[in-house]
């Protein structure tokens, strides 16, 4: 995949600091450079408020996009914007909705023909996450959201994306199809690698770099559902030296002392 085009990295070198943003496709069209940034603090700013303001102005800025065909990075991280809509409505506890917009996520990621390892990384989160909610088709959904997981990890077992995703789809996969076997040893492995993708190739600088914050949330999560609270602590200091004040771990760290364990 490529997220953006040489005449954007061409156009960027010639911005101040302050002012570097990406064109995305259209001239008159950018996106940010900090956008995986702007998305999560957006889902955050709403599940505090209670209210989905934040995330539907970040909607708003993607369907400003001129033009009908997308850009390859547009479909990403639209894609990964909804997942964080659908969690919010999920929260919310309007599944109706939370499944329209992880569907739609679904659909941009599935319109990019050629797929690295980090589109199929994405697309296996959403299509485990969409499988809560489909009735008939549950099965299948969640069968190719195993299978794009596995296609991931295969493509680049070294990628916090592919790892976290491989260990949370396999933590969720029923033990008649092989899952539970390996979910720790892929979460801990997405938490102890490092992000070297800006430091060796600074033309991919705008890929996403989530995962492992997302490997150390679902590990502590594991940790609490199996009453190991002491291994859920140790993890929860870890994390908070890497990722200081973040509001999943800290509403993680007061899940655990209001049970006083």
């Amino acid at each position: 995949m490529t997220f953006f085009s040489a005449n954007a990295q061409e156009g960027l070198a010639r911005k101040e600091p302050d002012q570097q943003r990406v064109l995305a496709e259209k001239e008159d069209y950018f996106l940010p450079l900090d956008i995986q940034k702007q998305i999560y603090e957006a889902f955050v700013t709403s599940i505090k408020g209670k209210q989905n303001i934040a995330l539907k102005d970040m909607q708003d800025f993607f369907d400003a996009y001129p033009g009908e065909q997308k850009p390859e990075s547009w479909l990403y991280w639209r894609a990964y914007l909804q997942f964080y809509a659908s969690i919010f409505y999920f929260e919310a506890k309007d599944h109706k909705q939370a499944e329209k917009e992880i569907d739609y996520g679904v659909d941009c990621l599935e319109d990019i023909e050629e797929k690295s390892e980090e589109e199929y990384a994405l697309l296996a989160l959403m299509q485990g996450y969409s499988a809560q909610f489909k009735s008939f088709t549950k099965l299948s959904t969640g069968l190719s959201a195993i299978k794009y997981a596995g296609k991931a990890l295969d493509m680049d077992d070294e990628n916090p994306r592919t790892c976290y995703v491989y260990g949370s789809i396999d933590y969720h996969t029923p033990s008649l199809y092989g899952g539970g076997k390996k979910a720790e040893k892929y979460l801990l492995k997405a938490i102890q690698l490092e992000e070297e993708r800006e430091e060796v190739n600074e033309e991919r600088r705008y890929a996403p770099t989530w995962g492992k914050l997302e490997a150390y949330v679902f590990l502590i999560k594991m940790y609490i559902q199996n009453s190991d609270s002491e291994k859920a602590k140790d993890y929860i200091v870890k994390a908070l030296k890497e990722y200081p004040d973040n509001y999943q771990i800290v509403r993680l760290q007061e899940k655990i002392a209001q049970k006083g364990e």
